[in-house]
């Protein structure tokens, strides 16, 4: 899926300490393709041009309703991806957070027939494997 992305959006995904396989195929796809690159959040060192938003995860509101300058990038995205980072739906906000992504993933086509660019990194891969067995702790 990275490689057919044109567009990438990271929500507070931190992914050269949490997941080095993915960062290395969103550079490849950043050097050889050109793929734009912006991130919400932290505003971690990559290592690949990134064009970083804010830290407050109010942009994402905007987002959905349309009135940051992302949403042209967006909207003119054939294979759009988003990348949310695991600590980005802990806590008290992460629930407005991940409905406020999940609506700018309907809204911009990032879930369609035929495409799924919606993506959560998960911090331990064993986490993922007990989701699979609908083992919930």
């Amino acid at each position: 899926m990275i490689e057919a992305a044109d567009f990438c959006l990271l929500i507070n995904a931190d992914l050269r300490v949490d997941a080095p396989i993915i960062n290395a195929r969103v550079r490849k796809q950043y050097l050889e393709r050109g793929m734009r690159i912006a991130s919400i959040g932290c505003n971690f060192s990559y290592n690949y041009q990134v064009d970083h938003l804010g830290d407050d995860m109010a942009l994402l509101g905007e987002i959905c309703n349309g009135d940051h300058g992302i949403c042209k990038a967006l909207m003119a995205a054939e294979h759009p991806i988003i990348i949310l980072g695991q600590d980005a739906i802990v806590g008290d906000k992460g629930h407005a957070v991940l409905m406020n992504v999940l609506r700018i993933a309907w809204k911009f086509n990032i879930v369609r027939d035929g495409w799924n660019g919606f993506n959560v990194l998960h911090k331990a891969a064993a986490r993922v494997g007990d989701l699979y067995i609908w083992f919930i702790p």
